[in-house]
């Protein structure tokens, strides 16, 4: 930055931790009858944990991923979950994101 007088100072450098937003996280398809794919857009390196709860809140799975920094894909099994809606959790060390899929026949 540059003062009135002419005078300038340069500030120090400090890194920044970007969160996860329910913009950065995708799922498709949804709904999905076999498998889905979720793809997960992180400005950082970092190990998810991903769940998935049936509408009842039972846990039907639950799964860690290291994702990289930028686009990251991870595939799904839905083989022995009942059909209906169900909500995955991306849980990371900054926060917790919700997203609802639908498991069709």
């Amino acid at each position: 930055m540059i003062d009135l007088d002419g005078k300038y100072t340069y500030s120090n450098i400090q890194f920044v931790r970007m969160p996860i937003s329910e913009q950065s996280i995708e799922i498709m398809p949804n709904p999905a009858s076999n498998v889905f794919q979720i793809r997960l857009n992180s400005p950082n390196r970092e190990t998810f944990q991903v769940e998935m709860y049936d509408q009842q809140g039972k846990l039907m799975f639950r799964k860690q991923a290291d994702i990289l920094d930028g686009d990251s894909i991870l595939e799904v099994d839905t083989e022995g979950v009942r059909p209906g809606n169900c909500f995955l959790r991306f849980i990371s060390s900054q926060e917790i994101v919700s997203k609802r899929i639908s498991i069709v026949d």
